[in-house]
């Protein structure tokens, strides 16, 4: 299974994580997880709120029932923002964060960042 859902987020002062954009794909599953769900965005940003280190430039995965979460934190840009993406098991961590890190660098493109290669 590749890359099935894919969220950006921002942390808040508050602490919690912002949804600012989704995607959603509709992959077809194997059998071994046929049976489980993709979590839910609310579910997702509440597992990446409680897991991830918000206020530091860092990735990783983290492992849910058929799923794997893998993140980048950046804190280049206006704003910080939180990359996330959920796959299967199979996808290797170096390619959810290729996957990731072309996300980002589009995000920066688009919205003008002087530092898109960092």
């Amino acid at each position: 299974m590749s890359i099935a859902h894919s969220l950006i987020c921002r942390p808040s002062t508050s602490g919690g994580v912002i949804i600012v954009a989704n995607c959603e794909l509709d992959v077809p599953q194997t059998s071994d997880v046929s049976s489980i769900e993709i979590p839910s965005d609310f579910m997702i940003s509440k597992i990446v709120e409680r897991r991830v280190r918000l206020h530091f430039n860092n990735d990783g995965e983290i492992e849910i029932e058929g799923f794997v979460i893998h993140y980048a934190v950046s804190l280049e840009g206006p704003c910080s923002l939180v990359y996330v993406c959920v796959a299967g098991p199979a996808l290797p961590s170096q390619r959810a964060q290729e996957f990731l890190r072309a996300v980002k660098l589009c995000i920066h493109f688009f919205c003008g960042s002087e530092n898109i290669l960092k």
